[in-house]
């Protein structure tokens, strides 16, 4: 019995409330029609944007000058710690498209300070920030989209002018880009030359006056050669000494790039170690464990010998450590002299033929949805005012009363 008189009151509210809209469907339609003109208009006058992109590539082909370290010597370029790798290269791209001096270079081409209304560069460069998208993809490429709107009751002729500019800024950055990496390379590798210029002249120096005081010596004692075994240890602590003096090098440069703490530049100074407290087994400083029972150590040399000996190591080491500079010194020079392309480009920004701002149609969705909202609360809401006021309500009376009085005290306040 409960059930059926419940279903029947349900039934009446359904009722009503279709009576109700159907009632008031002018005002609802009224409303539906009102928001939804609004939307289209201002759908129509707003800004429009647009989106070009470009795809590029960082190049592979960046090298470091420590990878022409000789394999005889058995030493690694350290090419990678110094970021020359693919990942670390898109990075590098990635800060110089969203560097200050690349926006400002941008801002300039296109006069974009007075585009986008702004009276400092700073708050130009921030809008230019936000209007550019650098990101890295999952395949290594790069993807560049630039962005730019329109100005309120824009048609025609400036939409299609602010399509092109987009394409034109995408492609811009990219032709920048190129020539911007390509100058911060050429002053790299000048930096580089300069710096194994350096070595390489101290090094020629070193090597010519030990050469010259192992042939005075030579000629002095009558010393020309050395026991075998003696000759292997030279040859051992030569290259021990190289490897340290290479590994040394490595470590100047790597330092004025990363700090002192850097797990790069302790990884080098632990194999830096590792080599010296070799060379130091074999000057019996400490027990050998590798090499003691095969060579003698240097005690056991005897003292001209020695002295011979150490004069025919220090030619070794200088040559070996010459040999390596040549090599870089060459290597830093055609870094230096190179001009290929530091990017490939994939997919030059084209001009869009759609606009990505305002989703016109999902507007006027919204709006007749909206509209409808409103309209239905407003019919609902006269209704329950209509139904006070026939039933003589109270509550009708007391917000007549109070609309009465409000509107009394804001005109005798004016």
């Amino acid at each position: 019995m409960t059930n059926d008189r419940q279903e029947k009151v349900d039934e009446l509210s359904i009722l009503d409330l279709l009576s109700t809209l159907i009632k008031h469907r002018k005002l609802i339609i009224t409303w539906i029609v009102s928001v939804t003109l609004f939307m289209v208009v201002f759908s129509l006058i707003m800004p429009e944007t647009y989106k070009a992109r470009a795809v590029l590539l960082p190049s592979s082909s960046e090298t470091s000058f420590f990878d022409g370290i000789t394999q005889s010597l058995g030493i690694e370029g350290v090419g990678d710690l110094l970021g020359a790798g693919g990942s670390d290269q898109s990075y590098r791209l990635k800060s110089i498209l969203e560097s200050r001096t690349m926006a400002e270079k941008a801002i300039a081409k296109f006069n974009l300070q007075e585009r986008y209304g702004e009276f400092l560069l700073d708050d130009a460069i921030n809008v230019f920030a936000g209007r550019i998208d650098v990101s890295i993809n999952e395949d290594g490429t790069m993807s560049i989209v630039a962005s730019a709107k329109t100005k309120y009751f824009s048609f025609g002729s400036e939409s299609r002018e602010t399509s092109k500019l987009s394409a034109d800024i995408a492609n811009f950055l990219v032709d920048q880009l190129d020539f911007l990496n390509k100058e911060l390379k050429l002053q790299k590798a000048r930096n580089e030359k300069k710096f194994i210029q350096g070595r390489f002249d101290k090094t020629k120096h070193d090597l010519d006056s030990v050469s010259l005081k192992l042939k005075d010596f030579s000629e002095k004692h009558g010393l020309i050669s050395l026991p075998d075994q003696v000759k292997a240890l030279v040859e051992i602590s030569a290259q021990l000494d190289a490897q340290i003096l290479i590994k040394d090098v490595e470590l100047t440069t790597l330092k004025s790039q990363l700090n002192n703490k850097h797990p790069m530049v302790l990884q080098l100074e632990n194999e830096i170690e590792k080599l010296r407290r070799k060379l130091n087994e074999l000057k019996g400083d400490v027990n050998s464990t590798d090499m003691g029972t095969l060579l003698p150590g240097f005690k056991a040399v005897p003292s001209l010998a020695m002295q011979f000996f150490n004069l025919k190591r220090d030619v070794e080491v200088q040559g070996l450590l010459y040999k390596f500079l040549v090599q870089q010194l060459e290597q830093t020079k055609l870094q230096e002299a190179r001009n290929t392309p530091t990017i490939q480009v994939l997919d030059y920004a084209r001009v869009p033929q759609r606009r990505t701002s305002p989703w016109r149609t999902l507007m006027v969705l919204i709006a007749v949805f909206v509209g409808g909202i409103f309209g239905v609360s407003h019919a609902l809401l006269r209704n329950k005012i209509q139904f006070l006021q026939d039933s003589g309500d109270k509550s009708y009376l007391n917000l007549k009363n109070t609309l009465a009085s409000m509107k009394t005290g804001f005109f005798k306040k004016k």
